[in-house]
């Protein structure tokens, strides 16, 4: 809702000022504007530097596992290893998981009493990673909770601090899944930028796939191509309402 939100509001803007309503004019730069509520030291070059030239909406992460963004890099080097493993998880004696402070003030505390609260739960997704190949909407449901051999990976599972993690954060969000065998041997993988990415992006067979695990339940298959179609051909559509009236 909050990323939503977010566009609904730039949408609404645009359309009051088009309608001729005014606002602010120093709503960044004055007194009781948005740069000094926010920082005691700021740098006015961030507002104008490549304006018009450079487009952020075309560098957007697209989330392709259904859980907290904080897991995923997690769940990405998790996914790396599984390989390795050869689907033996009966051969693991521990997995550690590091990360930048954040996500561990964050989401350390988190008890996954319910599928919602398993999407926050770091050692709960790694496990469905290494068990299932996967962390989809289908992963998070009760019966998954009360499995066996996940809740036997979530115990084998502690969550650890890298400082060198933490002094890239926000800009990246990595972790390190580091695994101990039964055999004394060790696998590691580690992740900065997981399947979604704009370092790490989603092919369109990918994003495909995607929405049509989504919607799934609810829209016909015309009805899932017909959307996919105009979607990929956004830039040529003259009527977005198209796109909403096609369910």
């Amino acid at each position: 809702l909050h990323t939503a939100k977010a566009a609904f509001n730039g949408l609404l803007a645009a359309l009051l000022a088009r309608e001729g309503l005014s606002g602010p004019h120093r709503i960044f730069e004055g007194n009781k504007g948005f740069l000094k509520a926010t920082s005691a030291g700021y740098d006015m070059s961030y507002l104008t530097d490549n304006l018009g030239h450079t487009f952020y909406t075309e560098q957007n992460s697209l989330k392709y596992f259904a859980s907290c963004g904080h897991t995923h890099t997690a769940v990405q080097a998790a996914l790396d290893l599984r390989a390795q493993l050869a689907q033996d998880i009966s051969s693991i004696n521990s997995i550690r998981v590091y990360l930048y402070a954040q996500a561990i003030d964050l989401l350390g505390q988190v008890e996954p009493s319910s599928p919602y609260l398993a999407k926050f739960h770091i050692p709960f997704c790694v496990a469905n990673a290494l068990c299932y190949g996967h962390v989809g909407i289908e992963d998070f449901c009760v019966q998954r909770l009360q499995e066996g051999k996940i809740k036997h990976l979530i115990s084998l599972t502690s969550l650890h601090e890298d400082p060198a993690f933490s002094s890239l954060y926000p800009r990246q969000w990595p972790a390190r899944v580091e695994i101990l065998l039964k055999d004394g041997q060790i696998l590691k993988a580690e992740s900065h930028h997981p399947k979604g990415d704009p370092e790490n992006p989603l092919s369109e067979r990918e994003l495909i796939e995607k929405f049509k695990t989504l919607c799934a339940d609810h829209l016909s298959e015309q009805d899932k191509q017909r959307i996919i179609e105009m979607v990929l051909d956004l830039e040529r559509l003259n009527d977005v309402r198209a796109i909403f009236g096609a369910g």
